[in-house]
């Protein structure tokens, strides 16, 4: 039986994405977890799998097309199938357009419920990984868990993927840094790519804008030279300082999709969620009396970091399951409480420019600290990379946010819609301390720092927030079991 391949959610709030490149053609045979395209939001870039051993039966959707999330883009099935359809069966042909349709319309509907939140139309469906229970009395308004489109409804046409005229696919994000540099058309066909293929990628634009193409700028430039005698809005590319192009005060530079939908991401978690924020002071000592005896053995034998992240991260995760209205969600007039503790973990980026993505570390109340410090590491160069999968990006249940690595003291973090909870880090710090031994006061030095809890005051009260983070206090205060 036929399979449908099928757009995947990209993280919570992209509504779309683009198509980069089919790595198989009609007719090829594929196995099952076999990669058979690229795909590209302004997030990330993600390879999509076949969804069993068979035979790509169609493609539905070209390549540089931009399409909602769940559209179909092709079918997987076996012999027989693609048989009967080169025989004149087009079921998945047929059945493919209606489908698209609807996509299209959801997408849109999505859209408007983004933009008018009080209509409550992209409000979630019950989960069917939790237990949903009602509340007496309470009916929440608005749709906590509507995420606005990721490019932010701009124009179809700067929206939507092209090609140069070397056939080579430009993606959303290449063709938006280029507009907002005053790069041409002309300019990037003449620009080498180190994509597949020789697409020309975000890091390859971006090398170029910093001048750390060796012997390529010139001849880009001369082609930009005749472009600009033509063109009274190009704009200039040398001389370049050690800045580059970055804006200098009184600039003004159009939104990204990444910063835009981070942007409607924290004003509608903020409209949605009674934000309240209680603070912890934590003394680590017992974690860094651990984590000192085996941190040089352990990036020796796992080649990452053991960091007190990895701690914090894996003792939270165990106490949840303690707690479960820090891990459950609001839809609608009823509580989902999660079975599974998946634990988001918000990495910063610096490319094309500032922003964040929060990567979700599975079935987390189950890996060790050993297995939380691999994938923290591993998620994190994944997204500054882009090579995030869909599944990395979704159904996280919590979050945790760590801005003392920078040296914050503490944090007011915004919760991660439709989540009731995000852990802040604060950095830590040796200070000397009141310290009670055997009965006896004394002043110590330790290890201290801050955590801050912000919750959902609609769902959460304050004594079970504080409740949760006595307990996660406790088991860090008096950690002694090595990774």
């Amino acid at each position: 039986m036929a399979t449908e391949v099928v757009m995947p959610q990209m993280g919570e709030s992209i509504a779309e994405g683009t198509l980069v490149k089919w790595l198989k053609a009609k007719g090829d045979a594929v196995k099952k977890d076999e990669t058979l395209l690229l795909i590209s939001t302004d997030k990330v870039e993600a390879e999509v799998p076949a969804p069993q051993d068979g035979v790509l039966l169609d493609v539905a959707v070209p390549e540089g097309e931009t399409v909602p999330v769940g559209a179909v883009l092709a079918h997987v099935g076996s012999l027989r199938d693609f048989a009967a359809k080169g025989s004149g069966g087009s079921e998945h042909s047929e059945k493919n357009q209606p489908m698209d349709k609807q996509a299209s319309a959801d997408a849109k509907k999505s859209e408007d419920s983004s933009c008018h939140p009080e209509r409550g139309e992209g409000s979630p469906r019950p989960s069917k990984h939790g237990d949903s229970r009602p509340l007496r009395g309470f009916a929440p308004k608005g749709s906590a868990g509507v995420y606005p489109r990721e490019n932010g409804g701009g124009n179809d046409k700067e929206g939507r993927s092209a090609r140069r005229d070397d056939n080579r696919f430009l993606s959303p994000l290449v063709r938006r840094i280029a507009s907002e540099h005053g790069i041409t058309e002309q300019q990037l066909a003449t620009l080498p790519g180190t994509g597949q293929g020789g697409r020309v990628t975000k890091k390859d634009l971006l090398a170029y804008l910093q001048g750390d193409v060796s012997g390529r700028r010139d001849a880009i430039n001369r082609v930009s030279t005749v472009e600009g005698d033509q063109n009274p809005h190009h704009v200039s590319l040398d001389p370049i300082g050690a800045e580059g192009l970055r804006p200098t005060k009184g600039d003004a530079v159009p939104l990204s999709g990444m910063r835009r939908a981070i942007m409607e991401h924290m004003v509608l978690s903020r409209r949605t969620s009674a934000h309240v924020t209680t603070f912890f002071e934590v003394d680590y000592s017992a974690v860094e009396g651990v984590r000192g005896k085996v941190k040089e053995q352990f990036r020796a034998q796992e080649g990452v970091p053991l960091t007190v992240t990895a701690f914090i991260a894996a003792a939270c995760s165990r106490v949840l399951r303690r707690h479960p209205y820090l891990n459950a969600s609001l839809q609608d007039d009823a509580v989902v409480f999660k079975r599974d503790v998946h634990l988001g973990v918000a990495v910063a980026i610096e490319e094309p420019e500032p922003g964040l993505v929060v990567p979700v570390v599975r079935h987390a109340d189950r890996v060790s600290v050993r297995g939380m410090a691999q994938a923290i590491a591993d998620l994190a160069r994944k997204a500054r990379t882009r090579r995030l999968s869909p599944n990395e990006l979704q159904a996280g249940t919590f979050t945790i946010s760590n801005p003392g690595a920078l040296g914050g003291v503490t944090v007011t973090p915004i919760i991660n819609q439709p989540q009731v909870a995000i852990l802040g880090v604060g950095g830590i710090q040796r200070r000397p301390v009141v310290v009670n031994t055997g009965g006896t006061e004394a002043i110590g030095i330790r290890s201290m720092g801050m955590l801050s809890l912000s919750f959902d005051h609609r769902l959460v009260d304050g004594v079970t927030a504080d409740r949760f983070m006595a307990d996660l206090k406790n088991v860090l205060e008096t950690w002694s079991a090595l990774p």
